[in-house]
């Protein structure tokens, strides 16, 4: 929202982001903002944990924040709402929209029906009980929103299986990808000492994004000798508690040496991040009993603006593979020998150039400067 809301003001559009705070948000200093607190600065562990219950229990949350609105806000500047969200503010739009007498789009970047388990839901329980009440939760939440969507003048969401899961409840349901800021991410020719194979972002657990088919290729290429294991060099830029994860894995195939395992990095470096990458990595679930639908991450726009090919392991057989086959962006990877070679042709490229390069087919389109032009379309429609 931050991105669009920027994008939305240099074509003359009047915007006010209103968001919630918290003690890591970083607020913009070039959009107006109005930050709203739920937990106050400096809450004990109890007093969050009251307020938490609260929220899931009796929509706490939600009725402070459209109070927050009312009281805060000229309700009678405003002319339309966007609101993004998975969860939090949802229930509040609605309300809000009836007090400003105005329309909303609602966009929805997560939904409860893309996973079949409750990996990604805020503390995630092995108690009976609990995973009932979660199913309860998730069922009253999902109920909420779908009553939500059918009053709202448009949907947006980010991928065409989302698109086609919200369609029945608003047939005026638009896919606009996440894409990338065209200011930011562009190829930049930098030759690296190595070729660079790059992770950045959350792992969570093996579960949910699994590395393994990379280590058995780089594995199958050293063996082969096609590829010089000393010009070879594999980043993760993941949260602390699993480097030890990786690091094992990588020692399984004799890569340790290879591996550099290092903390997260800001949005802000990225652009340099992928500028001396190789090939940057997206990793995928390895079990496909119990899917995740529609996944399309925001370094895979990243790096479509930076120019750089895309490995994604193993292929989710969903929209990610989709889209890198039909706009050439790398490789869906589905095996050990088919992730080698693509790996062995990149390598190639680096040993002429001493950098890769990769421009997919309509790059323009995805960036967030475009995404910006479809918002003005549905706005003025």
């Amino acid at each position: 929202m931050r991105n669009l809301s920027r994008n939305l003001l240099r074509a003359g559009y009047d915007c006010r982001l209103v968001c919630e705070q918290t003690d890591q948000t970083i607020l913009p200093d070039t959009i107006p903002t109005t930050p709203f607190r739920y937990y106050p600065p400096a809450c004990t562990k109890t007093k969050r944990l009251l307020l938490y219950l609260l929220d899931k229990l009796f929509n706490l949350k939600e009725k402070r924040f459209t109070r927050f609105v009312k009281n805060n806000i000229d309700l009678s500047q405003i002319d339309l709402i966007i609101a993004s969200a998975y969860i939090f503010p949802l229930a509040s739009v609605g309300q809000i929209a009836q007090l400003c007498h105005c329309p909303y789009i609602i966009d929805l970047r997560d939904i409860f029906e893309q996973w079949d388990s409750t990996l990604f839901i805020n503390h995630p329980t092995r108690s009976p009980l609990l995973k009932v009440a979660q199913q309860l939760y998730i069922r009253r939440k999902t109920k909420e929103r779908n009553l939500l969507l059918e009053k709202a003048k448009a949907v947006t969401t980010i991928s065409e299986w989302h698109r086609q899961q919200l369609l029945p409840h608003n047939p005026s349901t638009h896919l606009i990808y996440n894409g990338f800021d065209a200011l930011q991410f562009a190829f930049r020719q930098v030759s690296t000492p190595k070729f660079t194979i790059t992770y950045t972002g959350k792992l969570y657990s093996l579960q949910l994004r699994n590395p393994e088919l990379l280590f058995q290729a780089l594995r199958q290429l050293i063996d082969q000798q096609l590829i010089d294991q000393q010009k070879i060099s594999i980043v993760f830029y993941i949260e602390d508690e699993m480097h030890p994860v990786i690091r094992q894995m990588a020692d399984r195939y004799q890569l340790g040496h290879l591996l550099d395992c290092r903390s997260f990095v800001s949005s802000e470096q990225i652009p340099s991040v992928l500028a001396n990458t190789s090939v940057s990595l997206l990793l995928n679930k390895a079990d496909s009993a119990d899917p995740i639908h529609g996944v399309l991450p925001t370094k895979l726009f990243e790096a479509i603006g930076a120019e750089k090919p895309v490995l994604a392991i193993p292929a989710d057989h969903d929209c990610l593979q989709q889209l890198i086959e039909e706009h050439h962006l790398g490789l869906a990877a589905q095996d050990t020998n088919e992730t080698a070679l693509f790996l062995l042709d990149y390598y190639h490229q680096w040993l002429l150039n001493g950098y890769t390069r990769l421009t997919a087919t309509d790059r323009d389109f995805f960036s967030r400067q475009q995404q910006a032009q479809q918002f003005i379309r549905l706005i003025n429609s």
